[in-house]
């Protein structure tokens, strides 16, 4: 898979472990600012 999430193809209990993957990056400061992720989405997924 490319990193891509599909709630809709997870159980619950494997999106249980994706949140809590998740709240510890938060925990340990593996953190970004929203405007960062954003903008290298963008130049990411812009029109190639």
């Amino acid at each position: 898979m490319n990193g891509a999430i599909n709630a809709d193809l997870m159980t619950v209990e494997e999106i249980h472990q994706k949140l809590e993957a998740g709240y510890k990056d938060m925990e340990c400061g593996r953190v970004r600012e929203a405007s960062e992720a954003f903008t290298e989405f963008r130049q990411r997924h812009e029109a190639r």
